[in-house]
């Protein structure tokens, strides 16, 4: 089933909102919870996508870049229900040589309550599986979201600014 989901940047962090349907519903009715973890790596990689271009991927690929999660954690605090609407804030945080932080915030769309909140601590690896250096558009990406958008020429020129 495709989602529609709608990204956009506001206030420092990336949104991307999505609804709830059945397959991310347990027998209660309410999110499972390993289904946060999944919405962590969607928005995760809509990010990327939206800041990334096709050939700065490519070269990733080419020179055997891996993105390695080392860490992924959620709590949470309220239950969301088939068809709610859930917005994702996702945030950098930690920004070091080899590793990032990201961070999310999800919230129920329609009374905007604070229903979970999550973390990736993500490094880069050679193709030996030796830690390099964050490779520049991905850095490119995540200082956008710490420092500003305004701040970092050429991110998220593809998606809109609220």
């Amino acid at each position: 089933m495709q989602n529609h989901a709608v990204e956009y940047v506001q206030d420092n962090a990336f949104c991307y909102c999505r609804t709830v349907y059945l397959t991310d519903t347990n027998a209660e009715g309410n999110v499972y919870f390993a289904r946060y973890f999944d919405w962590q790596g969607e928005t995760r990689e809509a990010y990327l996508k939206s800041g990334i271009s096709p050939e700065e991927y490519r070269a990733m690929v080419v020179s055997k870049t891996r993105m390695v999660t080392v860490n992924a954690r959620v709590d949470y605090f309220k239950m969301l229900l088939l068809f709610d609407a859930v917005k994702i804030r996702l945030n950098t945080r930690n920004i070091k040589r080899a590793s990032l932080e990201l961070t999310f915030s999800f919230f129920n769309e329609k009374n905007g309550v604070l229903t979970a909140e999550g973390s990736q601590q993500l490094a880069f690896q050679n193709r030996h599986g030796r830690l390099i250096p964050i490779p520049p558009p991905i850095r490119r990406l995540a200082l956008a979201i710490e420092l500003g958008v305004e701040a970092v020429s050429g991110a998220f020129s593809s998606i809109s600014t609220k």
